[in-house]
């Protein structure tokens, strides 16, 4: 556990915008709380460690305590969870999660929170010619930053206002 926190750690500290890193243990194979979980309230602080999130307090289907753990498990990839809004350090987010098997085991996943401002800003920033611009979806098409439509609404909604 000890090699696994500095390499965190330095993933944590030259990933742009990371705001939280984590590793942590299927709770049927571990105690509900294993694993490591480093977070800091703006990308200018340190990162520190704290308790992680104790799994046996929720059922797996609460998506809004734990649905970033059990939404890629059963989606056995990698997945980029849409961005919401983190009340406890004032922040939209969006997280990064890959889950963890051995021999075909689901033993944990690896994740990172990343401060979607960060994304939106890179995504505004790209032009093409004179009256094109960028703008990013979500896997089921629906807007996550555009120049001119919400947050949300379906791509299929504006696209022949495109």
């Amino acid at each position: 556990m000890e090699k696994l926190k500095k390499v965190a750690l330095a993933c944590a500290n030259n990933a742009d915008g990371a705001l939280t890193y984590y590793i942590r243990y299927n709770p049927e194979l571990a105690y509900g709380t294993s694993g490591i979980f480093g977070t800091r309230n703006d990308t200018d602080s340190q990162f520190t460690l704290v308790t992680p999130t104790d799994f046996s307090i929720y059922e797996k289907d609460d998506l809004e305590h734990v649905g970033w753990y059990y939404i890629p498990v059963n989606n056995g990839e990698a997945t980029w969870m849409d961005p919401y809004y983190n009340s406890n350090i004032d922040v939209y987010m969006i997280s990064y999660v890959v889950p963890i098997y051995k021999n075909g085991v689901s033993i944990g996943i690896v994740g990172m929170d990343i401060e979607f401002t960060l994304i939106e800003d890179r995504v505004n920033e790209a032009l093409s010619y004179d009256t094109g611009y960028g703008f990013l979806v979500n896997s089921q098409n629906s807007i996550m930053c555009h120049p001119t439509a919400e947050y949300g609404t379906p791509l299929e909604d504006i696209s022949s206002n495109l």
